[in-house]
C-alpha cells in the first residue's frame, strides 16, 4: 500500500540548533505560539547535520546558536560552531535562510569567519527573552523573511523593502494555515522516536487546533485549544496505537499490518 498525500503550498519549517534545553523549549514555544512555522530541533551539531542531510525533513530556515563545546560539536565532520553548521546547511540546501541566535552574536571573530566563508547570515540575534508580540523577535523575523521570499518568487511584489516588511508583517499576523512540524520525542519512558515524525497541524473556524501524522498511516487526529496541547494528545495517540499493534503483532491483517510496518520505521518500544 502507498500513502498519497497532498501538501499545502505554504508550510515551512525551521531547524532550531541549540544545545541549551531551556533555550530550546523557549524558542520552540515561541515559534508555535506566535508564528505559523513548524520546528525541528537539534541539540548538537551532529544531530543538525543529520537533519540537514535527511531527505525526509523539510528545512526552510536555520536558527543556530554560535558556541558549542566538546561533546555538542561535530569534530568528525569539522563542524565546531554555529557558523560551520550554517555554512554546511547553505552548501547542502542553498535556498535555506540562515540566522544566528546567540549570546556571542556580537563577537567579531564569528562575524569575520562568516565573511571569510561568504556565508549570507540574514540576521544576528542576541539571545535574550522577549515580550510576546515583539515584531523584532527571531521567530517573527524568520517568518517575515520566508513570506517575503515566497512573495518575491510567486507574485508581482516590487523591490521596495520597507513596503514589503509592512505587507509581510500584516500577512504574518493573520496566518492560521496548515503547519508542518516534527515529533522527535513522544515524551514517554520506554518509547523511542527512531526518526522525526512529520506532523501537520491546522486550526478550524472555531479556533480549535488539530494534528495528524499522515506518514504513519493512522486514521486518527488530535484536537485541543493550543498547538502544544494538540501535539501532546497526538503523542499519546501514537503511543497507544504502537502498544496496541505490538500486543497483537501475530494477529494483524491488511491495514493494521500496514500501519504497524509504518510505525516501526518511526517508533520503537524499549
Amino acid at each position: 500500500m502507498q500513502i498519497v498525500m497532498s501538501y499545502p503550498s505554504y508550510a515551512p519549517s525551521v531547524l532550531l540548533i541549540e544545545d541549551d534545553l531551556p533555550a530550546r523549549e523557549y524558542l520552540t514555544n515561541r515559534f508555535y505560539q506566535e508564528t505559523s512555522l513548524g520546528v525541528v530541533v537539534a541539540k548538537n551539531l551532529a544531530e543538525a547535520r543529520n537533519l540537514i542531510d535527511s531527505p525526509d525533513i523539510q528545512v526552510d530556515a536555520i536558527l543556530a546558536d554560535l558556541y558549542f563545546d566538546l561533546g555538542t560539536d561535530d569534530s568528525s565532520s569539522n563542524l565546531h560552531d554555529g557558523i560551520d553548521i550554517l555554512s554546511y546547511g547553505s552548501l547542502k540546501r542553498p535556498s535555506v535562510l540562515g540566522y544566528v541566535n546567540s549570546y556571542w552574536a556580537d563577537r567579531e571573530e564569528y562575524v569575520q569567519k562568516a565573511a571569510r566563508l561568504k556565508l549570507p547570515v540574514r540576521k544576528w540575534f542576541h539571545k535574550q527573552p522577549l515580550m510576546p508580540g515583539d515584531s523584532s523577535a527571531p521567530w517573527a523575523q524568520v517568518e517575515r523573511d520566508l513570506i517575503a521570499d515566497r512573495l518575491r518568487r510567486e507574485s508581482a511584489v516590487g523591490p521596495d523593502q520597507s513596503s514589503l516588511i509592512v505587507v509581510t508583517e500584516a500577512i504574518r499576523r493573520q496566518l492560521c494555515p496548515i503547519r508542518r512540524t516534527y515529533l522527535q520525542d513522544l515524551r514517554h519512558e520506554g518509547v523511542l522516536v527512531v526518526k522525526p515524525i512529520e506532523v501537520m497541524t491546522w486550526c478550524d473556524e472555531d479556533g480549535i487546533y488539530h494534528a495528524s501524522a499522515p506518514k504513519l498511516g493512522l486514521l486518527t487526529e488530535a484536537a485541543a485549544d493550543t498547538v502544544a496541547e494538540t501535539i501532546e494528545q497526538l503523542c499519546q495517540l501514537i503511543i497507544e496505537h504502537t502498544r496496541d499493534l505490538d500486543d497483537r503483532v501475530h494477529k494483524l491483517e491488511d491495514y493494521a499490518a500496514f500501519v504497524k510496518s509504518r510505525l516501526d520505521k518511526f517508533v520503537s518500544i524499549t
